[in-house]
């Protein structure tokens, strides 16, 4: 199995079977704590040779610097696999994340686990923008 994309994004769509990813990320600035982000993209691909990625999710997590879950996902409907007969089979899932809560600054661990305890993680940072608002 391999993790081909593992990001946030400004924005993400599948177009003509291609994963199109428009500014991919790994820091967020925020002007004050508490925040929501109007609307951010966690984007995955996955791929395998032998068989459908999507059976073998267990769960996604976004896990803030204090511990606390921000997002704990271990239920995936409708995940199904390509239906055009190729010998690479591939998982593209767009998380969009409306109004999604910082509260603190630091480094966010998003963690995409398998059925066989095989993990992913990505990490991105928070932090204060020195921008004065006029």
């Amino acid at each position: 199995m391999n993790l081909d994309i593992f990001t946030l994004c400004d924005d993400a769509q599948i177009y003509d079977g291609n994963m199109v990813v428009v500014g991919a990320k790994n820091k967020i600035y925020v002007s004050d704590l508490p925040q929501k982000i109007r609307k951010i993209s966690l984007v995955i691909r996955i791929s395998d040779e032998h068989s459908f990625p999507g059976e073998n999710i267990e769960s996604l997590k976004i896990v803030a610097p204090s511990g606390k879950n921000l997002l704990d996902v271990n239920r995936f409907p409708g995940i199904e696999a390509e239906k055009e007969d190729s010998p690479i089979k591939v998982l593209d899932m767009n998380f969009i994340l409306e109004n999604f809560p910082i509260t603190e600054e630091g480094v966010f661990r998003t963690i995409l686990t398998f059925r066989n305890k095989q993990s992913f993680t990505f990490s991105f940072l928070v932090c204060k923008s020195n921008k004065k608002s006029s």
